[in-house]
């Protein structure tokens, strides 16, 4: 998504993220398209958090309440952003994501 400008980063969102977006509510839809759009610019957006135990791993809350969680890692070597999650919170938001790539 960045494109060639070297200011910009690569965002890149998994297809299981992808599918989590596209079942998403509309308004939430929305926030978190406009939440992709940003981290071009920026991953360590404001309200943007570093989930402990991981060097490089962040989430953002979003929608009514901020219920719901954008989970994504960022490499500032390669200026890339990976999207893993983008689902409303629950028990299994924060599992299984030792097996991303």
């Amino acid at each position: 998504m960045g494109g060639d400008d070297p200011e910009l980063w690569d965002v890149e969102i998994l297809p299981s993220a992808r599918r989590e977006l596209r079942d998403l509510p509309n308004p939430e839809r929305q926030e978190a398209l406009d939440i992709v759009s940003d981290l071009v610019e920026d991953p360590f957006l404001t309200g943007a958090e570093r989930l402990r135990g991981y060097n490089n791993r962040y989430k953002i809350r979003f929608g009514l309440g901020e219920r719901y969680r954008m989970l994504y890692d960022v490499h500032p070597a390669s200026r890339k952003v990976l999207i893993g999650v983008i689902e409303l919170r629950g028990p299994d938001t924060y599992s299984g994501m030792d097996k991303w790539p």
